[in-house]
């Protein structure tokens, strides 16, 4: 078996990308946004240069037991032209910082290493829910615009509100990782915000 260094990058679609939509990111966020980072609904929309947009919520990163509407796979500044990341404050035109290009299916597999804390994932959990370990205001890696967010190791368990479901180790990897070689895993999203949704209600928001 092969050996992955660690090196984060949050969530990476693990073969066909399923479906992606556009959101956008308020004016002067007090979080950032990274290529890999998880994000939620933000609950409205905003009004921006090409049309009404669901926005992301900008204010506090995902936790435990909040719905995910997917990851983030494109990053765009407020004239549509791609960066590598949005800074926490980013003003863009004053109403919205940027834009967001999220995959979003709810069956839409990805892959993410753990970050081998104290108990690394057994082969024996390879059927367990986990949740992420997220830096602080999503901060992320500035030089690539890659997020730092892994799988929490520790927490594998069979716990439904577990933010990932755990499908297999990456076929080229270890298992267990250790300090130095971190096990990727292809997961899926468990409180996918579209998961229990169908027909006219998917994806339907608020208009503020």
């Amino acid at each position: 078996m092969g050996k992955n260094l660690d090196a984060a990058w949050g969530l990476q679609p693990w073969g066909p990308v399923l479906s992606t939509q556009l959101f956008c990111v308020q004016t002067s966020p007090t979080i950032h946004f990274f290529h890999g980072d998880v994000v939620q609904h933000g609950g409205s929309s905003l009004t921006t240069p090409i049309g009404w947009l669901p926005m992301v919520e900008d204010g506090d990163i995902v936790a435990t037991g909040d719905q995910i509407l997917g990851a983030i796979i494109g990053i765009f500044d407020e004239d549509m032209d791609p960066i590598a990341y949005i800074d926490v404050g980013r003003v863009g035109n004053s109403t919205i910082a940027g834009y967001l290009l999220v995959a979003n299916h709810p069956d839409q597999l990805f892959v993410i290493q753990e970050d081998c804390d104290t108990t690394p994932i057994p082969a024996t959990s390879s059927e367990m829910n986990v949740d992420m370990a997220i830096p602080a205001l999503n901060q992320g890696t500035e030089a690539t615009g890659l997020s730092l967010a892994e799988i929490d190791s520790d927490t594998a368990g069979d716990t439904a509100t577990l933010m990932l479901k755990l499908r297999h180790a990456h076929p080229d990897d270890a298992i267990p990782g250790t300090a130095t070689y971190h096990t990727r895993w292809i997961v899926s999203i468990n409180a996918h915000a579209y998961g229990s949704l169908g027909g006219d209600t998917l994806g339907k928001v608020t208009i503020a």
